[in-house]
């Protein structure tokens, strides 16, 4: 473990990291060239957002290599993350981890810059989202295309949400259809027939009614308030009439024949 926390480092020959380089403030170390390895890490954690390395030479990342850094959503647009900047040329590959101040994983007021890199640099970064938080998704990328400036945005990520409402709405769909009974065709005939006996039935019936069904959800927090409701109405009305004819205890053998 390297701990730069009390002032800068300049003047050193080739520096290969397989271990920490855990950084406090804003330093400055100057090398010949930076190797982060394998099991290197560059840390500015420390759960406060702020702090900026500067490497003033070459640097160079190894597959399995990290950046980690602080992010304090509620500090708005004062350093609301730590930052690396490589004033030489940045090669290879390294990962971007976050890690959020309490945490907390708030909306970014704005995407703001993480990494410079030198003119010429061909450092490969974890870009896209490099995290995905309750509510909240962070995405780096590149300013411009060759700029060498990478920045950490953040996007609202309603997945959850949507997954509570499609809950309600199901649940309310399937009340309903439970509360609801269909109209069904009616069958008069006597309690009691004499073998064939003719029948006639004549029927008049309504049905009317209405339900109605609300649900709520709301998540408040990390910065951010969301909510969604859902409600619902259901009415139902119908009008039937008819007339059934019939043989009732056909032959005597208690079998009925109805048409209506």
């Amino acid at each position: 473990t390297f701990a730069l926390k009390g002032g800068s480092v300049d003047g050193l020959g080739p520096f290969q990291n397989d271990g920490v380089v855990a950084v406090t403030g804003t330093r400055t170390l100057g090398t010949a060239g930076f190797t982060n390895g394998a099991t290197g890490t560059l840390s500015m954690v420390n759960n406060a957002a702020g702090d900026k390395l500067t490497i003033d030479g070459p640097y160079a990342g190894t597959a399995g290599s990290r950046i980690g850094i602080d992010v304090d959503t509620a500090k708005g647009v004062t350093a609301p993350v730590d930052q690396l900047v490589v004033n030489g040329k940045a090669t290879g590959v390294s990962s971007l981890n976050l890690n959020f101040v309490n945490g907390v994983a708030g909306k970014l007021d704005k995407p703001v810059d993480v990494i410079k890199l030198g003119t010429g640099s061909t450092l490969t970064l974890n870009t896209g989202r490099v995290s995905s938080q309750p509510y909240m998704s962070y995405y780096l990328n590149e300013s411009a295309p060759g700029s060498g400036v990478y920045q950490l945005s953040s996007v609202f990520d309603p997945t959850m949400l949507m997954g509570v409402t499609s809950t309600l709405s199901s649940a309310l769909t399937s009340y309903q259809m439970a509360l609801n009974e269909p109209i069904r065709p009616v069958i008069g005939r006597p309690l009691r027939c004499s073998p064939s006996q003719i029948t006639t039935s004549p029927f008049v019936r309504a049905v009317g009614g209405e339900d109605r069904m609300s649900g709520n959800q709301s998540a408040d927090g990390f910065g951010t308030s969301v909510s969604s409701s859902v409600k619902t109405t259901n009415s139902v009305s119908g009008f039937q009439a008819g007339m059934d004819f019939g043989v009732c205890n056909i032959g005597g053998n208690g079998w009925d024949f109805n048409v209506g």
